[in-house]
């Protein structure tokens, strides 16, 4: 860009020369920014991830103990409860023959 130093055509030129430095020190600006936009938002992704899957081993564990638990406590739990009302019927049932036979 040449300076002329007529009056109103050196004011131009500097105008001029400062709207093309506004538009380069924006370009820039914004780059680095969408860079840094960028490497954030991976960040993130990567920290995200590793939780999604971690909390995903942890539920398939829950469920794993989830089945062991109902397969080795509740079914024998239920085998004795119901041990259990067999004998309290059959006391009933001998208590009221007693009962019919006085």
């Amino acid at each position: 860009m040449t300076r002329i130093l007529l009056g109103r055509k050196a004011v131009l030129t500097d105008i001029q020369l400062v709207r093309d430095l506004v538009i380069i020190v924006s370009g820039i600006v914004v780059t680095v920014a969408a860079i840094i936009v960028a490497v954030t938002m991976t960040s993130i992704y990567r920290k995200a991830n590793d939780i999604l899957k971690s909390t995903k081993a942890a539920a398939v564990r829950l469920e794993a103990l989830a089945i062991i638990a109902g397969d080795e406590l509740c079914k024998p739990m239920l085998e004795v409860a119901g041990f259990m009302q067999g004998i309290a019927v059959g006391i009933r049932e001998i208590g009221k023959l007693f009962k019919k036979g006085e």
